[in-house]
Parts: structure tokens; sequence; C-alpha cells
């Protein structure tokens, strides 16, 4: 897998399709942010970022099969995708449940050893224990980058996703956190420019927390998922040639 090519494959897809995979963002985006139009200051901020969580969880499962779609060249419209999306959505929660289990214990496991480094002040030890940590958080990003993918377009239990991930990642761990590394800056960068620009444009406080949920998610997401979707069907041919056949796409999708 080169990087360069997933980025400027995904680049060129989002690019060609932003006028269908950003409205529906948009408007997904919004509906949790209503409340801060409509109800007064922390209040309605409080119940929006409760609303958010799970309607973006929704909106990045959704982005997986809209970018698998326009990926194989067959864009349908959006409710056509919630409805193919609607079966993951069980297997969907029960891995994030699962990820979240699973970081917690590694977060445990960390501050045990690196405690244990400080008690018996060994330097050695403990700088070793945070280059091991560092590592070990890139490893999980990597494999689970692509848990969403892998479920919504093999349908494969959350149990077994993990299973799945490791082996489409196998050893271009880092190949693929450099693809992750790079979309999340150019995630912080345009959520920077978009909350520049609204903080210069709106005067409105309401208005300007509104508007600051609805534009930098919405502009970014898609292609997140873009880049995502281009790695899985990209691992997929190099490493899986005739294994399980994704739902949505066709097994010769190249």
């Amino acid at each position: 897998m080169k990087v360069r090519k997933v980025l400027a494959v995904s680049l060129s897809l989002y690019i060609r399709n932003c006028w269908r995979l950003v409205p529906p963002a948009v408007v997904l985006a919004a509906l949790p942010a209503l409340p801060i139009l409509l109800l007064p200051g922390p209040i309605g901020e409080g119940i929006a970022a409760l609303l958010a969580l799970p309607i973006m969880f929704v909106l990045q499962a959704l982005h997986v099969v809209e970018s698998a779609e326009v990926r194989e060249g067959r864009p349908r419209p959006i409710w056509k995708s919630l409805a193919e999306l609607r079966p993951s959505l069980k297997r969907l929660v029960l891995m994030m449940i699962l990820a979240f289990v699973r970081f917690v214990v590694y977060l445990l496991l960390f501050a045990a050893a690196f405690y244990e480094a400080v008690v018996h002040q060994n330097r050695g030890w403990a700088i070793g224990v945070l280059v091991a940590g560092a590592l070990g958080l890139v490893y999980l990003v990597a494999r689970w980058s692509l848990l969403v993918p892998v479920i919504v377009l093999e349908g494969v239990s959350a149990r077994k996703s993990f299973k799945r991930c490791g082996r489409l990642v196998g050893r271009r761990v880092l190949r693929v956190a450099a693809v992750v590394f790079i979309g999340s800056v150019v995630y912080g960068l345009v959520d920077v420019l978009s909350l520049l620009a609204i903080r210069m444009s709106v005067s409105d406080e309401a208005g300007r927390a509104f508007a600051e949920k609805v534009v930098s998610e919405p502009l970014t997401a898609p292609f997140l998922a873009l880049l995502g979707t281009t790695v899985y069907f990209t691992l997929r041919d190099e490493r899986d040639a005739g294994g399980l056949t994704p739902r949505l796409v066709p097994a010769t999708a190249g």
C-alpha cells in the first residue's frame, strides 16, 4: 500500500463527489446542534453535546457506505444508503463498547507499568514504557481505523471485526498510521480555518456555536471516510484476495 496513492485517490474522489457527500453531513450535523439555537446558554450546548455522539457515530458509518458507493461509481440516494446501514448499527455499537473496554485495559496496563518504573526510580525502564506505550497506541489506531469499514462493508460481528482488521493491516501498520495522521492533520487545519472564519463573520454567540457545529465536521468527515475505505479496499486487494466478500461492494472491486 502506497500512502501517496491512497491520499491521491481519496482526494480525487472527494473533489468529484463532495456535492453529494457534504450536504447529508450538514443536515445530520445540524440536528444535534439545533438545541443551541432553541435553548439558552449551557442548557442548549449540553443537550447538543449529548445528541452529537450517537448522530456523529451514525454519520461516520453512513460516510463509509457512501464512500464505498462513490468508489464503485454507483452512488445512490441518501435514504437507500441509510437502509443499507441499518442492519450494521447493533454491531457498530457493540464494537464501540469492546473498543472502549480494550482501550481502558490498555491504559491501565500502561499506567501500572509506568508507575512501577517511577517507584523503582528506573529511568531506562520509564523511557522504555513510554516508547512502548506510544508504539502500542500507534498500532491500535492503525488497526482500529478499519473497524467501521469492516463491519459496514463485510457484515462481520463486532468481535470478529478486530481480528479481521488485524489480518488486513498486517505489517503495514506504519503506512496505515501515516494515512490516519495525515487525515487528522487535514481535519485539524480545516477545523481551525473554519472556526476563524466563523468567528470573524458571525457575531451572535448562539449562531456562532451552531455554525461551528455544522461547518468543519461535514466538510472533513467525508474525506476521512474516503481515506478509510480506500485503505480498506487497497489492503483487501493486496492481502485478502479470495477472503470475505464485502456486503455492499463486489469482490472484484479495485
